[in-house]
């Protein structure tokens, strides 16, 4: 063998040690630029070969979609003549590895109307392949018995699911008051859900409530201990507590 074929292997075991040992702990993430004032980016893979390559590509398609949405709500609101009209976005970064990075978009905007809007969403994606998490191979199938899709304010689709045993999950975390329990009895609630090292466990929020009802229905997190009892992937969980005590976020839930 050449010396420059052995040189070319040992950087490719390098690189491929490298994206391994990566895995096994925390990715370093780069900031973005904000988009527009006020709205922020979502922070890129450092290293973007293969499978993270995948999720950085995805991610700019979502802050395409995002700069998109707060253009048209920029004119819409110059031409209603609000002057404090537009698109706002925060980014959490609530799990980073592990084998899991979990991004938490909370978006506000008012482009005309009777009144502003909100939204939050997670981008949740398996480290290893690059793909969007299947939480129907990571909890138990009584707690999802149904997947469904609904889009976020600016378009982004967001995988949701859904069981009574979920619902009955959530009003025991949640805790609401006797009118909003009353109140989300009577919908069928679809959940999105995501890993979150910050707050050692999976967060939970139903998506689609009503505007009227919305502040029923806040971010709960199941903790690692229940998760465990649950059932849930064990390979998820164990994720989810290295995450939390090795400080695999960057920002506190």
């Amino acid at each position: 063998m050449n010396i420059r074929l052995i040189c070319l292997t040992l950087v490719a075991a390098l690189v491929a040690g490298a994206g391994a040992a990566a895995q096994e702990g925390g990715v370093d993430l780069i900031a973005q630029k904000p988009l527009a004032p006020n709205l922020a980016a979502f922070p890129r893979l450092a290293a973007a070969d293969g499978p993270w390559q995948r999720i950085n590509q995805s991610l700019a398609k979502a802050d395409a979609r995002v700069r998109d949405a707060g253009e048209g709500c920029h004119a819409d609101a110059v031409a209603a003549n609000i002057p404090d009209g537009g698109w706002q976005r925060s980014v959490a970064v609530v799990m980073r590895g592990p084998g899991y990075l979990s991004l938490v978009a909370t978006d506000s905007w008012y482009c005309g109307g009777a009144y502003p809007d909100t939204n939050r969403f997670a981008l949740n994606y398996d480290l290893k392949t690059g793909s969007p998490l299947n939480w129907a191979r990571l909890l138990p199938k009584a707690l999802v018995q149904t997947a469904s899709l609904d889009a976020a304010g600016d378009g982004t689709q967001l995988g949701l699911v859904a069981s009574p045993a979920l619902t009955a999950l959530y009003l025991e975390l949640a805790k609401p008051d006797s009118d909003c329990t009353e109140l989300l009895q009577q919908q069928e609630l679809h959940f999105m859900l995501w890993p979150d090292a910050a707050a050692d466990g999976v967060g939970m929020e139903p998506s689609g409530l009503a505007h009227a009802i919305e502040a029923c229905g806040p971010e709960v997190t199941i903790p690692e201990a229940r998760l465990r009892i649950l059932k849930a992937d064990p390979a998820l969980v164990d994720a989810i507590a290295a995450g939390h005590k090795a400080g695999w976020f960057d920002r506190a839930r």
